[in-house]
């Protein structure tokens, strides 16, 4: 049976407030060899929530989500 694992980078922890700024996810097969991978920036609605605190929690900073996928 393969397993889809999914990772989500946040620019905080309130859900109603903060935006997803990345989402990964990885398909492994049963052996736990991963088949294929997915990795995308997203650009948050409120580009005000990322803090220098959430920028060393997760290493990404506004400037690195200049090109990033945007909510239309």
């Amino acid at each position: 049976m393969p397993y889809l694992f999914f990772d989500l980078e946040m620019t905080g922890t309130e859900s109603d407030y903060h935006d997803i700024i990345q989402i990964v996810a990885v398909l492994v097969d049963k052996q736990w060899n991963k088949v294929s991978e997915f990795e995308s920036l997203v650009y948050p609605d409120n580009p005000e929530t990322i803090s220098k605190y959430s920028e060393e929690i997760h290493g990404i900073s506004l400037s690195d989500l200049e090109d990033a996928l945007k909510k239309h």
